[in-house]
This record gives structure tokens, sequence and C-alpha cells, in this order.
């Protein structure tokens, strides 16, 4: 949630504000690295008198101490080093819990304490507060009440609900001088060195994925192809026809159609419907995939057919950043034709004037 708030940042992109060279971070690995929650059904507060009684009650216990602002503070762990200025490098561990107890984030994920430029960049008011109370190799918890967290909106996304009181519990690692160039350059380097460590293991993931999916798709589409009534055309794709409405319109690849349909993987795992939308989808049939190109070719208006689309057909060996689709990944369409519209005319707009002559 941190580097969420963070807008995706990491600690070398961070570094690299405090004076560093500049460093390429690839967006999938950092969304993908930014995700460390439990569980994905967040519960909404039910209204301000659940949370105004859970913080009546964390106020009344011992060694909690509650600020003007109303932010709670509670030392777990005395520490003996600098408080932070806003413009000190800091370290810190941490974990967020909702009031139930629930995890959803920490730092534990970044495998090392978190490098910030600043404890202002943490921007929720509670923790801005919090931060420069502590001392370097303290640990506290802090309880913030909802208008020092995400307030009436909540968090974007929907991870935290509107009106939500937060719990953090934070270790203050390191204070860092900015001007101590030697420290950050150590910092730098073992960010980058934890980057590179986790790209790789994402690399390889994902590569073996790819290659698992690949073999069960050939045996999937084989299996598939000996069905009854399963055709092949020439470059892969397999149709069979679920309803067939008779004689009708067929499209171009330049047409625009309406169709219902329904994508599932080979598991059955639906991934896409307009049915479970309940309205139609309606597109250039040329700018989608190539299995849908091809295939809704072939239909009449009115017709049903199912699909059994390569990965070469849909997409590919990269799948759909941050899923539901895999690399090299057969997929399932289930497709209603029903209607055929004309491309829109792209309008050429007359010259006002005759051009000069070219002596």
């Amino acid at each position: 949630m941190l580097r969420q708030v963070l807008a995706g940042a990491s600690a070398l992109a961070l570094l690299a504000a405090c004076g560093g060279d500049d460093v390429e971070i690839e967006d999938e690995l950092v969304e993908a690295d930014a995700s460390v929650v439990e569980d994905a059904a967040i519960i909404p507060a039910e209204g301000n008198a659940e949370v105004d009684a859970f913080l009546a009650e964390n106020a009344a216990m011992d060694g909690v101490t509650v600020t003007e602002s109303g932010l709670q503070v509670e030392t777990l762990e005395e520490g003996e080093g600098e408080s932070p200025e806003a413009t000190d490098v800091i370290r810190i561990e941490y974990e967020a819990r909702f009031a139930d107890g629930r995890l959803f984030d920490s730092s534990e994920a970044n495998g090392a304490p978190v490098v910030l430029p600043s404890y202002e960049v943490l921007q929720l008011p509670g923790l801005i507060e919090a931060v420069p109370m502590m001392q370097e190799g303290e640990r506290a918890r802090f309880v913030l009440p909802p208008d020092l967290a995400f307030g009436e909106a909540g968090m974007p996304g929907g991870m935290v609900g509107p009106n939500e009181a937060l719990i953090f519990d934070m270790t203050l690692v390191e204070v860092v001088d900015p001007e101590d160039e030697a420290r950050l350059e150590e910092l730098r380097a073992e960010e980058e060195a934890r980057f590179e460590e986790r790209r790789a293991a994402a690399m390889a993931e994902f590569e073996a994925m790819g290659q698992e999916n690949a073999q069960a798709s050939e045996a999937f589409l084989a299996e598939t192809a000996a069905r009854e009534g399963v055709e092949t055309t020439e470059s892969g794709l397999q149709y069979q026809v679920v309803e067939d409405a008779g004689d009708g319109e067929s499209p171009a690849a330049t047409d625009v159609v309406r169709v219902h349909y329904r994508g599932t993987l080979p598991s059955g795992e639906e991934f896409d419907s307009s049915y479970s939308r309940g309205q139609p989808a309606t597109f250039p049939l040329n700018q989608v995939i190539p299995g849908w190109t091809e295939g809704v070719q072939l239909m009449d208006v009115g017709d049903t057919y199912r699909f059994f689309v390569p990965a070469g057909l849909a997409y590919g060996e990269t799948g759909t950043p941050g899923g539901p689709i895999g690399p090299n990944q057969a997929l399932i369409f289930d497709v209603e034709l029903l209607g055929i519209e004309d491309a829109p005319e792209i309008e050429t707009p007359e010259l006002t004037q005759e051009a000069e002559p070219v002596d």
C-alpha cells in the first residue's frame, strides 16, 4: 500500500531523485511487486460508529497516547538515534493492517527495509505526522483515524474502503543524511541488486509458465481438433458451428460487427463475457486478435460459433499483462454474430485552392 501511495515508485527511482543515476524500471515488475494483499475481499467499515468505538477502545489502552490531530501512538521498542528531518533519506520496515487485524501491506515483500527520500512522500497525513516523532531504531504502532488516512473516499482501487481506521507497525531502521553520498551509493547498489534479482526471478517464472502453457495448449488443441464437428483452417484456427442461422450476410475484415461472446480458458474459467455485462460488443473486425478477424468472417448474421484459438492467433508469447491470459495460452470463444455495420468512411478534406504550378 505504501508503495502504491508512492504511485508505483521503486526505491531505485526514489534514490535516483536524491542525486543518483537514472534507473530504468519495467512497469510490469513494479506493479507485480507492489501488491501484497493477503485477502482480496476488502470489507469497508460499516460506519463511523464502529470506527469510533475501535478508536475509543484503542485510545484507552495502556501505553497509547493521542496527539492533537487524533493520531494514536504506542512505542513498542525504544530508539536511541536521531529523528528524521523532511530532507533526510529514511529506511523503514512496516506492516499495515485494518482495524480488525487483517494484514493488507508489508515491507516484507521488498526483501529489505523500504528506502524513501523523505517521509513526506508517504502522503497520508497520519504517517507524515508519525515518522518525525520516531528515533532511529524505534518501533512504534500508529493508529490512523479515517481523516488521517484515506478519509471518506477510501483508497482509489478499493484496497482501503471509505472511513477506514488503519494500523501501522513501523520501525525506523535508519536515518541517512542526504549529503552522505557514500551511504546513498551503498543503498542504491543494494536496491539495484535486489531489483535485478526480482526481475530475473520474474522472468524465469514467466518463461516457465509460457513453456507449461504451450505444452498444455498443444495437447488441448490436438484433443479439440479430433472432436466431431470441429473444423481446422489453414492458420490453425478451430471452429465448431453451434447454431446455424442459414444463409445470411457474412462480414468482411473491414466491417464493424456487433456480437455477444464469452471467452474462457481451457480449464473452463471465464475471463471475459458480453453476456455477463448484459450488453453486446461492437468493434471493427480488423482491430481484434487474428483468430477473431479470421473466424467471425466465416459466420453469417445469426450464427453462433465456438472457436478454439491457438496462442499465435490470440495473445501470443506475452499474454495480457497482469492477467488473466498467460503466455502461450490457447483460448475458447463462443461468439454470436448479431449484426454487421459498414466501417465509417474517412472523409478527405477538400482543397480550398488549387496548388500553384511548379516552374
